[in-house]
């Protein structure tokens, strides 16, 4: 007989915070939806210039950005939150493999190319929490 404390293997990780930052307003709405699905706190923007005050307010666990935002330098972005919030784990997405090459220069901690599905989004942020 098994014991309670044997945690099956599909088992939902803990849900973690999520800021997720992108330009197109379907995409954001998509994404926040199935990762709110998924159990995780989700917070999002299609405004790059909230993104210091949404990661200061939320403390967020993973912050999934677009690498091309209006008014936001966002490797500038990702170099100064890799100061300010060590312990997050940053998702770079872009349909320019040379941008995720330069986010994950630049401090990103994964890189995820444009198109992908909410099933390697969800994948990668398990991942990166490990």
């Amino acid at each position: 007989m098994e014991t309670a404390e044997r945690t099956p293997s599909r088992e939902r990780k803990r849900p973690y915070c999520i800021l997720l930052i992108d330009d197109d307003q379907d995409i954001v709405e998509a994404f926040a939806s199935g990762l709110t699905a998924e159990g995780h706190y989700v917070h999002a923007t299609t405004h790059g210039t909230d993104l210091f005050r949404l990661a200061a307010q939320f403390e967020p666990d993973v912050l999934i950005a677009d690498m091309i935002m209006d008014g936001v330098d966002t490797l500038d972005v990702m170099t100064t939150l890799r100061q300010t919030h060590p312990n997050m784990k940053i998702i770079a997405i872009s349909g320019n493999p040379h941008l995720l090459t330069l986010a994950l220069k630049h401090g990103a901690d994964h890189a995820l190319a444009k198109p992908f599905r909410l099933q390697k989004l969800h994948l990668l942020i398990n991942i990166a929490m490990q």
